[in-house]
């Protein structure tokens, strides 16, 4: 299966994700983000990192 199968097939959870995160970090700016959110957004952009790692991407970390 060619990238561009795998995106096309993935896109709709991957804009999902996305969305999550977002509204995670416009939560925590006006610094009413829930501790549910929170793991939410954890839980997803762990998932976000690792599907880029399997393409060979990386993410530069801070610490």
């Amino acid at each position: 299966m060619a990238v561009a199968e795998i995106w096309q097939r993935f896109q709709g959870r991957v804009d999902e994700q996305v969305k999550l995160l977002e509204e995670a970090i416009a939560t925590l700016n006006q610094n009413t983000l829930s501790s549910k959110l929170l793991s939410l957004a954890a839980k997803e952009a762990h998932t976000l990192a690792g599907s880029l790692g399997t393409f060979g991407g990386s993410i530069p970390m801070r610490a």
